[in-house]
């Protein structure tokens, strides 16, 4: 079960990325990785540990493996190179490498697509909140060590909230020129994480859909409390658990209407009728329904 540890708004970061390959001298995701390592990261985070991963189905998994085991950090950042385009986070990794001209199975008996443990709907809500646009959704990583890595992250390190953020490839030179942006950019996605706990496991309905037959390596007892665990938590402070609730609604998400559901949450938890226990999602919907809440809203 992914860890839920920030109790004082901290968080260890562990970041890798890729080697060059392909002839070039140059991965952008190894340089954003070196930009990162030497640039001051947001407060309350630290990268506690780092890998460039070389260009290899053998031996990739096999480097970055114990460095997670050692480092145990709170969040995993993987980063690979793409041709062209904008930073992409991708959502989502299928059990699927290229094997010279044809597709293979990575693992058999394992999922055809683990997601990863963040909400992306709710983090890309919370992105452009901040003003950062500079990223893309995808739910494509490819069928290359990008995809593989990902998938053997989320399958094998389960426990560590993980995302995949593809990078576009630029010459060192170019590379001098959108570095601060790229930074930047990488600075508030993980702020973003760090702050809105709720992002993790937020979205694990599907985890049956995607585990199929119990082929996760998850124990059935874990997989139990992760799909409680949303469904238990309310958290009247974090923005995008209220965002979450408009949209069930099917209402905007202006902070006028952000704001009136906070106070909303919050005279919920404060009533001790047993009409609304325990004070989960579903009951505070029928709190906001039955104290006709919603017909306040745009």
């Amino acid at each position: 079960m992914p860890r839920q540890v920030f109790h004082d708004n901290s968080m260890t970061l562990f970041v890798a990325a890729f080697e060059p390959f392909g002839g070039r001298n140059c991965n952008t995701s190894a340089d954003l990785l070196q930009a990162l390592r030497s640039s001051k990261m947001p407060r309350g985070i630290r990268i506690a540990g780092s890998a460039i991963l070389p260009v290899n189905f053998a031996t990739a998994w096999q480097i970055l493996r114990p460095q997670l085991r050692d480092t145990k950090p709170d969040f995993i950042l993987l980063m690979g190179e793409k041709k062209r385009g904008s930073l992409t986070i991708e959502s989502l990794a299928r059990n699927t490498r290229r094997d010279g001209t044809s597709l293979t199975t990575i693992l058999a008996h394992k999922p055809e697509v683990l997601k990863s443990q963040i909400h992306m709907t709710g983090l890309f809500d919370l992105l452009r909140r901040r003003g950062e646009k500079r990223f893309q959704h995808s739910e494509n990583a490819g069928d290359f060590l990008c995809n593989y890595i990902y998938f053997m992250t989320l399958l094998r390190a389960a426990e560590y909230p993980t995302l995949f953020v593809h990078v576009p490839a630029k010459s060192p030179q170019q590379f001098r020129v959108v570095r601060h942006k790229y930074v930047e950019a990488i600075c508030n996605l993980v702020s973003v994480v760090n702050s809105h706990r709720p992002l993790f496991n937020h979205d694990r309905s599907d985890t049956k859909a995607i585990d199929g037959a119990g082929t996760n390596d998850m124990p059935r007892e874990n997989q139990r409390r992760l799909l409680m665990a949303d469904k238990h938590l309310v958290a009247c402070e974090q923005e995008h658990e209220m965002v979450t609730v408009l949209k069930h609604f099917k209402k905007g998400s202006s902070k006028e209407n952000v704001d009136k559901m906070q106070n909303a949450c919050r005279s919920w938890k404060k009533d001790g009728g047993a009409k609304y226990k325990p004070k989960n999602r579903d009951n505070f919907y029928k709190y906001l329904q039955e104290k006709g809440v919603l017909g306040k809203l745009s």
